[in-house]
């Protein structure tokens, strides 16, 4: 009877030894989780205490390219300052005045490469004082070529049909070819924006400076559906070059001149 009462006592013992560890153990293990609870509330409140924004100019509705941007055309969005990308244009004083080299979607940002003359302010800035810029497709072999490059002086020989009179008073037609604009410079070159399938596209047209009244006469000549073609100057040329008006007289001329040249060489 009395070891019966023995190995009770022990039995309850060590359930209660049991229980007390258990229930210790129960309250480290909440104690544990509480503290990492804490710690990982005090980490988020950390992060956004430490996210700083900074407002970049976005695209306020789609923009074609050749967009004269001006001030509806922008908005200004928060943007945290590490997930900002490189190269764009947070300043919105740049944006105002410039012309999109390539579209720009509804809430994009605008980057250095979409605006034409962005290194240096606005494209008008740059022209000189009584010049002005008009652009200028390019059908040109020689400009197609890539050979152009920005800053280059080119001449434009203008070639348009005319109507004369012969020496019995009739009307004929006959092209004239002068070598009447010179000097101009090559303020831009136009392409396509990149793809993936055309990472570096061609030349598609050149914005020239010139004077107003050879910008009028270049385009007569497109409208009177004349021909335009361009030469390379040398930078070391700044005077005009003085060369007549060629027509088809003179091209016979010269012709017979080189004819006899040849003739009296052999």
């Amino acid at each position: 009877m009395v070891r019966t009462k023995g190995w009770i006592w022990i039995s309850l013992a060590l359930i209660c030894a049991l229980g007390a560890g258990g229930l210790t153990y129960y309250m480290l293990q909440q104690q544990r989780i509480a503290a990492e609870a804490a710690i990982s509330a005090a980490q988020q409140r950390s992060a956004v205490a430490e996210l700083v924004t900074t407002e970049i100019p976005v695209a306020a509705r789609d923009l074609e390219r050749g967009t004269l941007i001006q001030d509806a055309d922008i908005v200004v969005k928060a943007f945290p300052v590490d997930l900002v990308p490189s190269a764009v244009i947070s300043d919105v004083s740049r944006l105002s005045g410039q012309i999109l080299a390539e579209p720009v979607a509804q809430g994009d940002l605008f980057r250095e490469r979409t605006l034409y003359g962005s290194e240096q302010g606005p494209l008008s800035a740059e022209i000189a004082q009584g010049r002005t810029i008009i652009a200028f497709p390019i059908v040109d072999l020689f400009a197609g070529t890539g050979l152009l490059v920005e800053g280059d002086r080119i001449d434009l020989l203008l070639s348009v049909e005319v109507e004369r009179e012969d020496q019995e008073g009739a009307a004929t037609r006959e092209k004239l070819t002068g070598y009447t604009v010179q000097n101009v410079r090559v303020m831009r070159i136009l392409t396509d924006p990149p793809t993936e399938e055309n990472p570096e596209p061609r030349p598609t047209a050149l914005l020239l400076e010139l004077a107003p009244g050879d910008a009028v006469m270049v385009k007569k000549v497109k409208d009177a559906g004349g021909t335009i073609d361009l030469a390379l100057r040398s930078p070391l040329d700044e005077e005009p070059f003085r060369v007549p008006m060629v027509d088809d007289d003179a091209l016979i001329t010269l012709l017979q001149g080189e004819a006899e040249t040849i003739g009296g060489r052999q």
